[in-house]
């Protein structure tokens, strides 16, 4: 249990936590096990889990219009967080997450109930973990604007 709360504590979203805020986070987590190729949730799912990899790798797709297959968007590793979108905004699930590379990928599961209610029983930790939260989605939007970017630059579409 101490190994994972310090696990926990590693990952940018819950770096502000302390160590009895990381033992109560750490109570309502679940692990989960994966097999490669084996589908995490599916795009357009509802979303009511989010996940940190603990070990192993996890791919995210998405299905283009008229394909059967999956583009890959990210990979993520140890350490990562994803699904969190679809368990605070309670909409669809936006891609597919699949284990993929090792044989093996656990995942730490966090219920949105569970979370709810420890947010609700702990607003200094509900405001902690929101503004974890926060700092992840801003920081990937960042990323992705960067590459629109790019893409926009290289396809010579600029709008000015």
């Amino acid at each position: 249990m101490k190994k994972r709360t310090e696990f926990l504590g590693g990952i940018d979203i819950f770096q502000e936590m302390t160590d009895e805020e990381l033992k109560k986070l750490d109570a309502i987590i679940q692990e989960e096990v994966f097999r490669k190729g084996d589908t995490i949730f599916r795009e357009k799912e509802a979303g009511v889990k989010l996940y940190i990899v603990y070990s192993g790798t996890v791919e995210i797709g998405k299905l283009a219009e008229g394909d059967k297959r999956h583009t890959r968007i990210d990979r993520l590793e140890k350490g990562e967080i994803f699904g969190e979108l679809a368990v605070f905004t309670e909409m669809p699930r936006s891609a597919a997450a699949v284990a993929a590379i090792a044989a093996e990928t656990r995942l730490l599961s966090l219920d949105r109930a569970r979370l709810e209610r420890l947010m609700s029983d702990d607003l200094a930790l509900a405001n902690k973990i929101l503004r974890g939260v926060l700092r992840k989605v801003a920081q990937r939007l960042r990323t992705a604007n960067e590459a629109i970017r790019t893409l926009v630059r290289n396809m010579n579409l600029g709008w000015y």
